[in-house]
């Protein structure tokens, strides 16, 4: 069951959502993209979805650095966080 916290609420109530731009990230550890750098998304919302199980990796998720923790999810997971 999806909840929605504070601005989520308003943004989905006040605003059409679309769109605009989506990037997909493929991990592999044997060609070495194993990660992406911490940063900011440039979106009023995004979304990560997870495509494989919990059990085919070590690590993972969307890391928080507001709450020091990362969010993990199994497979058709999804997270979504404002990213202003």
């Amino acid at each position: 069951t999806a909840r929605l916290y504070g601005d989520f609420e308003d943004i989905i109530k006040k605003r059409r959502l679309r769109v605009f731009d989506s990037f997909f990230v493929k991990y592999d550890f044997e060609l070495g993209q194993k990660f992406l750098p911490l940063h900011n998304d440039q979106s009023l919302i995004s979304l990560t979805i997870a495509m494989n199980g919990k059990e085919e990796y070590e690590g993972g998720g969307t890391w928080f650095m507001e709450t020091g923790k990362a969010c993990l999810t199994d497979v058709g997971g999804c997270v979504a966080f404002k990213a202003e």
